[in-house]
């Protein structure tokens, strides 16, 4: 009796190992999964912060993910200042290549925005299926380093400033602060995530942790704005007719229209946009990224001016050991066990384990 429960222990091992995994950030009516939901109070302010982080953890068979929220120096750009000014940089130069001569150093930090955590509480968008796509609003920009510069009004000094981000290149150190997702598997496999672009002309980076170099992924989905003509027509409710729109044309309802991958692909390659901006970057993208995943990497997925919205995961392990790998003694007379390891006989209805292999019986 001992080996045979040691067997179906091992088939289920097996099944579970090489099934899909599924997280689902916020759910139908809009709510922060539990994870999520523990860590912030009744503003959304994350409640766990420490070293200006925000860190929430959550676990699958095969996937571990950090969603690390962060902040920002609470007020740069009024009257009521929460940096000290440091040393002037008068020739400071941006990443891209834009003078600034009122820039200085933030000697320190006296007070931050807080770290949030909120759904989108939005009922669109909708996807194909009719799901509602929410997804979880972090907070913080992941700058690599924080200046500030005055604002100067044709000549006229106002005495108060604003940030002046240094952001994330592929190749440089992970910036560790602001909003980003770290994944890593147990096992190689396929990871989908479901993501909120919300600006659009924004680098949205998968960067391997180790490498510090850019992962390829596609994106399929949303575009906001871009819809397509269904079937229906519209009806006037005056006259009982299909209205006409000004040039006369026949009125339909219309629905988002969905991007495939290769679309997606395609808006991006005729719009001359940087690598990593998603679509042509006109407008806000929800939908999914997909890419491969090697067991033991870390993959960070953020935004380098803005955040990414997070919807949840679908994350498929690569074939690996399976049942039919077991090795068993098959026999016509063998015990069965449903599944949670109960015997049961020939007559019972359902899933069940016999001789290590998974069955329905009817």
């Amino acid at each position: 009796m001992k080996k045979i429960f040691t067997l179906i222990g091992l088939a289920l091992v097996a099944i579970s190992a090489n099934a899909q995994e599924k997280y689902v950030a916020v759910d139908q009516e809009g709510n922060l999964a539990p994870e999520f939901a523990a860590v912030v109070d009744g503003e959304g302010n994350a409640t766990n912060v420490a070293d200006g982080k925000s860190i929430v953890t959550i676990k699958t068979d095969n996937i571990t993910l950090e969603a690390v929220g962060g902040t920002t120096p609470a007020n740069v750009s009024g009257g009521a200042q929460d940096i000290t000014i440091g040393a002037a940089l008068p020739d400071y130069v941006d990443q891209k290549g834009d003078a600034h001569p009122y820039a200085y150093e933030v000697a320190s930090i006296n007070s931050w925005a807080n770290i949030t955590w909120k759904s989108d509480k939005k009922s669109d968008p909708i996807d194909e299926n009719g799901t509602r796509m929410f997804n979880v609003l972090g907070s913080g920009n992941p700058f690599v380093k924080l200046l500030c510069e005055e604002i100067v009004t044709d000549g006229e000094h106002s005495g108060t400033y604003k940030a002046l981000y240094e952001f994330y290149k592929p190749g440089m150190d992970m910036p560790e602060v602001g909003l980003y997702y770290k994944f890593v598997a147990k096992t190689d496999g396929k990871m989908k995530v479901q993501i909120w672009a919300n600006k659009g002309s924004r680098n949205t980076y998968l960067i391997n942790g180790e490498t510090k170099e850019g992962v390829e992924y596609s994106a399929e989905g949303y575009v906001n704005g871009q819809k397509i003509n269904t079937e229906t027509p519209v009806i006037d409710p005056e006259t009982g007719e299909q209205k006409k729109d000004n040039d006369g044309n026949p009125v339909f309802e219309q629905i988002l229209k969905f991007f495939t991958a290769d679309e997606i692909a395609a808006r991006h390659a005729e719009s001359g946009k940087d690598t990593y901006v998603i679509d042509n970057g006109g407008q806000p993208f929800w939908g999914w990224i997909t890419f491969d995943m090697k067991a033991g990497t870390s993959y960070w997925l953020f935004q380098d001016s803005s955040q990414v919205g997070f919807g949840g995961f679908e994350f498929t392990p690569e074939t690996g050991t399976g049942i039919n790998d077991v090795k068993t003694v098959k026999t016509a007379d063998a015990a069965i066990y449903n599944m949670a390891g109960q015997r049961v006989d020939a007559a019972y209805k359902g899933l069940v384990i016999k001789n290590g292999v998974k069955r329905i019986q009817k």
